[in-house]
């Protein structure tokens, strides 16, 4: 049975308090304010049998605890679950709101807040984060990053009238975007979206692919063979992940000549096939995309080939379309020639026009 008891011993709240300045909670109870100041709840003393929302019921030894929902403590619509081990509640909380009470407003759902594609994250005391891409920053996502190798080698200066018919040249994370007049589109803005023909030129695809029009006949595209993809059909369509070569767990990824074995501990080898005895960092292989893996300190250092970059070379530079055939290398960006690509062959070498 429960008892409803007062003593004269009660917490002082917080002269800030507005809620809690009645002392609402009883016997040195602390009150707690929650929904800016709207609403309140009581910390009962752990060393009193106490409970209620106020701490104004006495819980006797001989009978059980009252649910801990019972006084609601879940706002905004949250739903109270009890745990009846510990006799606590958790309160499960609509999508318009956070926190233990489901307290706080999502202030990701009220506004539009991260800029450039962020993740809106809620954070404690009704405030939120943004998660930027990559390239961004900023409280809002709202500061544009340029790597350096970008700002030393602007390709919109160093190639003047890159975009065609009248586009404008703009630098696009680690790579450019050609901003289009009204009538023109693609990559360069060298396709027309006015009613004309288009011709296929017999070289505009490569390794065989066949050239077709699309979009009623005012522009091109290659229908490629089985072994290369690419808007010209320039690169090599490999997937030597699909025989499954990463023995004992290890992960497989497809590099430009060839796939990475990602070992788990304690194996290592092109295929994790074997147990190291070395504990190196380099044993598990962390490099991505054919990178090679150094000794550095403790830790380790992967050196990428030419269009990879990032810790581990997982990030790929390499041009979406190109305008020079590679095979069996690949596609590299070069803005000191014309076309603005170069070719990255499996001896090493970089050529400007094929392998």
């Amino acid at each position: 049975m429960s008892t409803t008891v007062r003593t004269t011993t009660t917490s002082s709240p917080s002269p800030s308090k507005i809620v809690c300045s009645s002392n609402p909670c009883w016997n040195g109870g602390t009150c707690v304010e929650t929904n800016g100041g709207l609403d309140y709840y009581c910390i009962c003393p752990s060393s009193l049998p106490l409970g209620g929302k106020n701490c104004d019921q006495l819980i006797s030894a001989t009978t059980t605890a009252p649910s801990p929902c019972l006084s609601s403590p879940c706002m905004n619509l949250g739903v109270c679950t009890v745990n009846h081990l510990s006799n606590t509640f958790t309160c499960t909380c609509s999508n318009n709101y956070y926190g233990n009470r489901c307290e706080y407003p999502n202030q990701c759902l009220t506004q539009v807040l991260c800029q450039n594609s962020g993740t809106c994250i809620p954070g404690p005391s009704n405030t939120f984060r943004c998660q930027c891409p990559y390239l961004y920053s900023g409280t809002y996502c709202e500061q544009s990053m340029t790597p350096p190798s970008i700002a030393a080698n602007n390709i919109c200066i160093t190639i003047p009238g890159l975009c065609e018919n009248g586009g404008t040249c703009a630098l696009a994370g680690n790579s450019y975007q050609c901003i289009c007049r009204t009538g023109f589109t693609g990559q360069y803005c060298q396709t027309s979206t006015s009613p004309a023909s288009a011709s296929c030129n017999p070289s505009y695809c490569l390794n065989g692919g066949t050239c077709v029009t699309t979009g009623n006949g005012i522009s091109m595209a290659c229908v490629c063979t089985a072994s290369y993809k690419g808007d010209r059909c320039e690169q090599l369509n490999s997937n030597d992940c699909a025989s499954q070569p990463c023995l004992n767990q290890g992960v497989c990824t497809q590099g430009p000549f060839t796939y990475n074995c990602r070992c788990v501990r304690p194996y290592t080898g092109k295929r994790c096939e074997s147990v190291s005895s070395t504990n190196s960092p380099c044993d598990s292989n962390p490099c991505s995309n054919s990178g090679q893996c150094s000794v550095n300190g403790s830790g380790f250092r992967c050196t990428c080939l030419p269009g990879y970059s990032g810790t581990m070379c997982e990030i790929n530079n390499r041009p979406g379309s190109c305008q020079i055939s590679c095979t069996p290398g690949y596609c590299i960006s070069n803005p000191g020639s014309n076309p603005p690509y170069a070719c990255y062959c499996p001896s090493g070498a970089i050529q400007p026009k094929s392998c």
